[in-house]
């Protein structure tokens, strides 16, 4: 039943307990979390804009600084595959710690 994240769709650079607790919660909206990427995803390419207000509703919330740094972290690049084999035994290896 449902895809294991971390054999089917490894999301590098985000752990696989994230990615796991975030395909629960997916499902739970009836939804799978490569759904939730292309609904952001195409959101941002034809409104250019997210399908949610990170900063509050009327962009009033200003993210603390430990917000701040994880926005900084995911800016930089990760790593890169040569295919979807490679980004599974590199998501494995990773969990394994």
């Amino acid at each position: 039943m449902g895809v294991s994240v971390s054999t089917d769709f490894p999301f590098p650079g985000i752990s696989l307990d994230v990615q796991e607790r975030a395909a629960a919660a997916a499902r739970r909206a009836g939804l799978s979390l490569l759904d939730i990427v292309r609904i952001t995803l195409t959101r941002l390419a034809d409104d250019g804009r997210l399908p949610f207000e990170p900063f509050g509703e009327y962009g009033d919330e200003v993210p603390n600084e430990e917000t701040l740094e994880a926005m900084r972290e995911l800016e930089q690049p990760g790593p890169a595959y040569d295919s979807y084999e490679e980004a599974v035994a590199a998501a494995r290896l990773a969990a394994a710690g």
